[in-house]
């Protein structure tokens, strides 16, 4: 759940993002056909992502080969999808799960690694998702390789939707109102990213336990806590920059972020956080799947199959992340919260007319929940920081 920093501080890497802006406000200034200027935009967008991520060591002109390939793959089924009518479920399933199955094989093997592999999977899945039922859109090569390598959301997101690209990049433009919010977005995420996040870093596990002194579970907590401030400045300053560099050039990026600290309970805290992947795992599992349930077992078992449908999307979240123990205890632990939640609401729902509504609205009980939930959170992030098993019982080892 880190996010990989899209630069350094170094002046030369900020002359070099200045240029990327610079050559982008210059394709995007003049008016001539949009494929055009979609073509030129992904020609600098794959040289960018070349230069900034992958670099000129031997091993990257293979996985930037790869990368490039498995991209023009998934638009040729696109396209043969859009020449059925979008009817074709089977031509829809192949370019829903195309790039999933590549990323779990990417994640399987250690042969070849693909910087940025989550992320455009599943932009690229995302993207079979929008335009099912949508025949008379049309997307072209070069536009879909722009937005797919749009370099501020490249490696860790956020997954915007494509259609949030097509419908500002068929009308960007420059002006003063979109630079001063992009610049006042960059400079909030860059205060997260690099001071704040590294402020809780510093009381996180890997840093304040590494002495190898006894701890308490006080001690468990703030680090706990203290890696989940980290984990939210670095990869919510991280969106705040992608965000504001896409202002710049007058292209939306999808917020990622709604106050979760605001969170008066786990299924909140989901409305609330990583927005993009959570609201796609929704509508792309979570949805579907609890509809063949009810339909399946019937209105008597609804809350049954909103709970199997639970299980499933939490599974689906803790494979995306990778197949540590750590992953699978966070996600475990939310799942079993998130089904806490649903069974309250329903049991409140059928004590009568408002009474969810009355407890909801109670400031005492938001508060406690506020409360709760902030050290449920700080409980459960240990682990993501706690990947492995080893790392667990060495630090259980650790608390007297």
């Amino acid at each position: 759940m880190q996010a990989e920093p899209l630069f350094t501080t170094t002046l030369v890497d900020l002359q070099w993002i200045g240029a990327y802006i610079a050559v982008a406000f210059l394709l995007i200034l003049p008016r001539y056909p949009y494929a055009l200027k979609q073509w030129l935009l992904a020609a600098l967008n794959l040289g960018a992502v070349f230069f900034f991520f992958f670099g000129f060591k031997p091993e990257a002109y293979v996985q930037y080969g790869v990368m490039l390939a498995v991209l023009v793959m998934h638009w040729i089924i696109l396209r043969a999808f859009h020449a059925t009518g979008n009817d074709d479920n089977r031509l829809y399933w192949l370019a829903f799960l195309f790039p999933i199955a590549l990323l779990v094989a990417f994640k399987a093997q250690s042969t070849l690694a693909l910087l940025g592999a989550s992320y455009l999977s599943f932009r690229m899945a995302q993207t079979a998702f929008e335009l099912r039922g949508r025949p008379q859109i049309q997307v072209g090569l070069g536009e879909y390789l722009a937005f797919l390598v749009f370099p501020p959301t490249f490696s860790a997101g956020p997954i915007s939707p494509f259609l949030y690209y097509r419908e500002t990049a068929t009308g960007a433009s420059i002006s003063l109102y979109n630079i001063g919010w992009g610049l006042l977005r960059i400079a909030i995420g860059y205060i997260k990213f690099r001071f704040l996040a590294t402020f809780f870093q510093q009381l996180t596990f890997g840093s304040h336990w590494s002495g190898g002194f006894q701890h308490d579970l006080l001690d468990f907590m703030l680090s706990g806590a203290s890696y989940y401030l980290y984990l939210f400045m670095n990869f919510s300053g991280y969106t705040d920059i992608a965000v504001g560099l896409g202002a710049l050039l007058g292209i939306r990026v999808r917020e990622n972020f709604a106050n979760p600290f605001l969170a008066r309970n786990v299924k909140d805290f989901w409305r609330r956080w990583h927005l993009s992947l959570t609201e796609f795992v929704r509508d792309a599992v979570f949805t579907p799947l609890s509809m063949v349930l009810m339909r399946t077992l019937g209105p008597n078992f609804a809350t049954l199959s909103v709970l199997i449908a639970t299980f499933a999307t939490f599974t689906v979240l803790a494979m995306w992340h990778g197949v540590e123990a750590g992953f699978f205890i966070f996600y475990t632990a939310h799942a079993l919260a998130f089904a806490f939640n649903q069974i309250t609401e329903d049991m409140l729902r059928r004590r009568g007319r408002g009474v969810l509504r009355r407890y909801m609205d109670n400031p005492w009980t938001l508060w406690t929940g506020r409360v709760l939930t902030f050290l449920f959170l700080s409980a459960t992030c240990a682990f993501l920081e706690l990947r492995t098993w080893a790392e667990i019982t060495k630090v259980f080892a650790l608390m007297s």
